[in-house]
């Protein structure tokens, strides 16, 4: 849901490559420094551009220690500058390695080489948030009348433990290629339910499938079996 509503410097495709998301495209020489050259068409749902000071504020919010985000440690995977210290309540989130040079040029800095961090840059956690809209609806930002994001798609509807509902956002800056006009979300637990209304045609896609049944799909269901690295999904061939 998160990467359909949020998005990030980068993306990964349907094969799990990575790709220009927000960042057209970035630059290092060391792999300690990263720039990151921001689109100029991006913009959040309400219109508003999107620019390297709401990643400056997205990452700082994400290590904060009053955020108490339970991915807080990811920025500290990255090995960014002062990440750790800041988790651990002992710098303040300002000092983050992590700055705009401009509206549209984002940098990191990290304390020690990371190769494949742009490919980590994918993650939700370093996906941006909407600084005027947290700070002014703070816990209920997320709600429908109050959602505000930057991904192809915008909350229409949320009825706690029964759907999510999305509807495409017509300010993302690729929406002329989103196909689908409606995404439905199920919260179901059970993953024995949640295949039974798959097969039934409740569903088009389920998250996950139990590893009792797998052979058993795969022999009846082969056109509607994925795996992506260790999870397996049903999903509608259309």
């Amino acid at each position: 849901m998160i990467r359909d509503l949020l998005e990030g410097l980068v993306n990964q495709d349907a094969d799990g490559n990575t790709i220009p998301g927000v960042a057209e495209r970035w630059e290092t020489s060391d792999n300690k420094t990263f720039t990151f050259y921001l689109r100029q068409d991006a913009k959040w749902s309400n219109g508003d551009p999107v620019t390297a000071h709401d990643f400056v504020y997205s990452f700082q919010r994400a290590v904060a220690p009053e955020t108490a985000s339970p991915y807080s440690w990811y920025l500290e995977m990255t090995t960014m500058a002062n990440a750790r210290d800041i988790i651990a309540g002992e710098k303040d989130k300002s000092t983050l390695g992590v700055k705009a040079i401009d509206d549209y040029t984002f940098q990191v800095q990290l304390d020690n080489a990371v190769p494949y961090f742009v490919m980590m840059m994918g993650h939700t956690t370093v996906k941006p948030v909407h600084k005027a809209t947290v700070e002014k609806f703070g816990d209920k930002w997320t709600k429908p009348e109050n959602f505000v994001g930057n991904g192809a798609f915008v909350v229409s509807n949320w009825v706690v433990n029964e759907r999510i509902e999305m509807v495409p956002n017509v300010n993302y800056w690729d929406n002329a290629k989103t196909v689908l006009t409606k995404v439905t979300f199920l919260p179901i637990e059970n993953q024995v339910a949640e295949m039974n209304r798959f097969l039934s045609g409740e569903l088009d896609f389920t998250y996950e499938i139990s590893n009792e049944h797998f052979k058993r799909l795969k022999k009846e269901h082969p056109e509607s079996v994925a795996i992506k690295g260790d999870s397996m999904y049903l999903l509608l061939q259309l």
